[in-house]
């Protein structure tokens, strides 16, 4: 069981995944909160809610508000 994310890291996710939204590209979402690719793909690899909302970001209609 992975440990809980903290406060700090759970503001990065939903600002990563806001951006995600935004964007449909992880890279450029990642680069638009300051992050690196790869911290936030770990992430998405050892926290199955995360991964979900990943997943559940990329299938929806883009945002175009």
């Amino acid at each position: 069981m992975p440990r809980p994310f903290s406060p700090l890291q759970q503001r990065q996710n939903r600002a990563f995944l806001a951006a995600l939204s935004r964007t449909g590209n992880a890279r450029l979402a990642a680069r638009d909160v300051g992050l690196h690719r790869a911290t936030l793909t770990r992430r998405r690899a050892s926290h199955p809610a995360f991964a979900a909302d990943w997943s559940r970001v990329i299938d929806a209609p883009p945002d175009t508000a």
